[in-house]
């Protein structure tokens, strides 16, 4: 990727994690630092970034697509996640997500008992382990998404949000 095109993924990354619920809740930036200094900091960062295996998570959440909307918003719930993955045979089928709830409720008011197989984004786009991070970000920012299952073949082994995504660049 061009250096001016990974400056702007950056910029964006830094203008939806201003935008997030982290910094709405918190009301403070991680690392106590100014967003001028945040900025120059993640900008000025090496452009050798983390592979996805050390930052994605590991522990899996997921549900089947036989499931209600309301089984995977409470499954997601307990767990505090934004995203479950919808697994059927060991194969992923489809993520649902905090999106998906908000379009099926607002499509469907009774959708809290529908099968998340009708709600869910079938097909999710993937990452491989190996990917750097920011070619994760890359994905998400293009594809408008904040949850990337990662597969090694065609075995699950992790999922990576724009939160991990956000912590690795940071830490960098």
């Amino acid at each position: 990727m061009e250096e001016g095109n990974r400056r702007a993924g950056i910029c964006m990354l830094i203008r939806i994690l201003f935008a997030s619920e982290i910094f709405q809740t918190h009301r403070s930036i991680p690392c106590g630092v100014t967003p001028g200094l945040l900025t120059t900091r993640i900008m000025g960062a090496g452009t050798q970034m983390a592979a996805i295996r050390e930052v994605m998570t590991k522990e899996l959440v997921t549900i089947e697509p036989a499931s209600s909307v309301a089984a995977a918003v409470t499954v997601m719930g307990m767990h505090g996640v934004g995203a479950v993955l919808v697994i059927e045979e060991g194969r992923v089928e489809g993520i649902f997500t905090e999106r998906d709830l908000v379009r099926a409720l607002s499509s469907d008011i009774g959708a809290a008992s529908q099968a998340v197989a009708q709600w869910m984004t079938r097909n999710p786009v993937t990452v491989g382990p190996e990917a750097s991070v920011e070619e994760a970000l890359e994905i998400m920012l293009n594809g408008h998404f904040r949850h990337l299952p990662v597969m090694e073949g065609e075995r699950l082994v992790g999922v990576v949000s724009i939160r991990d995504l956000s912590r690795a660049t940071l830490r960098e």
